[in-house]
């Protein structure tokens, strides 16, 4: 819990303009949307069912006239499958842009729907306090305070 963090987030609007009072509860209300980690055993639950190993099949045997396309669509879904097959990925982290690249890419050439997506996507997100986004578990009056004070 480093106040510095609190200090430059409660210095800049909406919190510079609010009460103490006001921004602990706008500081510890959850409302900041967070990807995270989604577990292998939810990605294969997911591609099951989405027909995800459909995809992977098709994306490994995609082809395009756009000779860069074809290479990355095939790149992404040898890359699902080693995610996939691989006994030392856990998990997969969804706020990796690369994670979003894939999927986007997925999307992009017809594979995957926007709702498939944003069904994987929704496995790894969590809503989160402002003061969780920097590392409070909860803030106070005096943290609020004191930060001001800096």
């Amino acid at each position: 819990m480093n106040i510095d963090s609190l200090s430059a987030l409660i210095s800049a609007p909406p919190y510079d303009t609010m009460t103490d009072e006001d921004c602990v509860a706008a500081l510890n209300a959850p409302t900041v949307a967070v990807q995270g980690d989604v577990t292998k055993a939810r990605y294969v639950l997911w591609l099951a069912a989405n027909d995800g190993f459909n995809v992977i099949d098709a994306a490994k045997a995609f082809t395009s006239p756009v000779p860069e396309l074809q290479a990355g669509v095939r790149s992404a879904g040898r890359a699902a499958e080693v995610i996939l097959n691989a006994s030392d990925v856990p998990s997969i982290n969804t706020a990796d842009p690369e994670v979003s690249q894939l999927f986007g890419l997925f999307q992009q050439v017809g594979l995957l729907t926007p709702e498939a997506v944003e069904s994987f996507m929704s496995y790894g997100r969590t809503i989160q306090t402002p003061a969780q986004t920097i590392g409070w578990t909860e803030v106070n009056v005096g943290d609020v305070q004191q930060a001001r004070a800096l």
